[in-house]
């Protein structure tokens, strides 16, 4: 008798099933969004008996704005490659919000024999192999879209009615400003305004982040500056009491830090062509790019010469020796160039005359110039409050007046920068500690003073003296005043002749 065989078992393969997960917006970073997604897809693969290959989380990331979704991209690729037969999703809006990605994951899907099938923890089923599955995805990604479209146009007039009552946007912190973004914090807000008023005094960048940074001053994320987030700060319009949306500025509810034509004369002074330079190139030296070679007028740059020329310090190996830039027409000892330089400087500060300079430099009434300024922009806000009603100004009549306004204001806020900039010899010209202030000030102030004072240029000079310093080699020429300080030879006792001032 034949016997029978056994029957086969069933070994039907279970389905290889991918999780997709995504936040738009995880704000603590500790992704208990995408952890919940992941447990409630993992039950319902095991209620189907799919066997998990694979989590694909997208966290932080929006699928309606179009940025690259990494997650996302691996899980079409393993899809095109056959390794996945079913996707799970906590709702189909976690794939796709927007119609273009909706319709390659369709093609996709409809790719592979059998088509994979989509399964949301939400909504079920999607099979999108069929006429109906696909339009009922359409339908899904249509409402998922309208939604995006709808909350983005509220956010957006919710955005624009509080930039017009001039509020306070989300976010960090400003600098200068407590956590309600409104009230100054008085130790900030002093060190903004003594930034701004050394920036356009002369003072760097560079000199303002070391300051903040030895004062303790922190960004309001806890780092510590450096020229490029103070030259952010000291741009935000927010330090004039300006809020500005989408390019938009309006004015804010909070007082400003400094006045507006302050910061207008910050962000020419910022925005100055002449004031760019390469990584590394900021001046170490008193007068590199200040003085000039008297061959061929070519600016001085400092170099690191070796004991063996023109030594000054016998323990020394090597020294800094101001050279012409375009070629080897002069060379200078800098250390004692730069001190006879600046004792000319505060010999210049202690003149009768200088205070006098002073005043005239900033003969400016500063609060009629601020008083006309904000007369000028209410009357442009009024001209354009009008041009939007019936037989109100026209257009073309609201353009010239509106030229006017502008020009007589530009020539308000140069005025304005004018009188900033004299602020370089306010609290030292004339004092009676003059040299002790000198020596307290940085040394981006000490060559602003020189650069406003003196054109210094050095002369050459017979062989074997470039680097014996003699100050007849040195041709200095007074930007402002008659008079010249008579200053001491640094060797022997002969005395310095009084330098010519500059032709009127």
């Amino acid at each position: 008798m034949t016997a029978r065989k056994a029957p086969k078992a069933d070994v039907t393969p279970a389905l290889r099933a991918a999780i997709y997960c995504r936040m738009s917006k995880d704000r603590q970073g500790a992704g208990l969004g995408i952890d919940r997604q992941e447990k409630a897809c993992r039950a319902r693969a095991e209620e189907l008996g799919a066997a998990v290959v694979g989590v694909y989380p997208d966290n932080d990331l929006s699928a309606s704005s179009g940025k690259r979704r990494p997650e996302y991209e691996r899980l079409l690729a393993d899809m095109r490659a056959g390794l996945i037969d079913i996707v799970i999703v906590w709702h189909t809006d976690r794939l796709h919000r927007r119609p273009v990605e909706l319709e390659e994951f369709i093609a996709v899907c409809e790719s592979r024999k059998p088509a994979v099938t989509v399964n949301a923890v939400q909504s079920g089923e999607l099979d999108l192999a069929t006429p109906s599955g696909r339009m009922v995805a359409r339908m899904l990604g249509s409402a998922a879209r309208y939604e995006v479209e709808h909350k983005s146009a509220r956010t957006k007039e919710s955005n624009l009615q509080a930039a017009q009552k001039g509020l306070p946007r989300g976010g960090l912190r400003a600098f200068g400003f407590e956590e309600d973004k409104i009230t100054h914090r008085k130790s900030e807000a002093a060190a903004l305004r003594k930034a701004v008023k050394g920036l356009l005094a002369g003072e760097s960048l560079h000199e303002i982040a070391r300051g903040w940074n030895k004062a303790g001053l922190l960004t309001s994320t806890g780092k510590e500056w450096n020229a490029s987030t103070v030259r952010q700060v000291l741009e935000r319009p927010r330090n004039a009491g300006i809020r500005v949306y989408q390019g938009e500025e309006f004015k804010a509810v909070w007082k400003p830090i400094i006045p507006l034509e302050q910061h207008k004369a910050v962000l020419r002074l910022l925005s100055d062509p002449s004031r760019k330079k390469g990584p590394g190139n900021r001046p170490r030296w008193l007068l590199s790019g200040i003085a000039h070679c008297g061959y061929d007028g070519c600016e001085l740059t400092v170099k690191m010469a070796s004991a063996s020329v023109g030594a000054y310090r016998k323990e020394e190996k090597s020294r800094p020796i101001y050279r012409c830039r375009s070629g080897g027409h002069l060379a200078r000892n800098a250390v004692t160039l730069d001190a006879w330089i600046e004792k000319l400087a505060i010999g210049r500060l202690l003149m009768p005359d200088i205070q006098k300079l002073t005043r005239e430099d900033t003969n400016v009434d500063l609060k009629a110039l601020h008083a006309r300024a904000r007369e000028l922009r209410a009357e442009q806000e009024s001209w354009a409050l009008d041009a939007g009603q019936p037989g109100g100004v026209k257009p073309a009549q609201l353009r010239i007046i509106n030229a006017r306004i502008d020009a007589e204001l530009e020539a308000i806020e140069a005025q304005l920068a004018s009188a900033s900039q004299t602020n370089v010899l306010a609290d030292i010209a004339g004092r009676d500690d003059v040299e002790e202030r000198w020596n307290a000030l940085t040394l981006d102030r000490k060559r602003a003073i020189i650069d406003l004072l003196m054109t210094v240029t050095i002369l050459p000079v017979g062989k074997g003296r470039a680097l014996t310093f003699d100050p007849d080699g040195i041709r200095v020429e007074w930007k402002t005043g008659e008079e010249a300080p008579t200053i001491p030879r640094p060797r022997g006792n002969r005395v310095l002749p009084r330098t010519k001032p500059a032709p009127s």
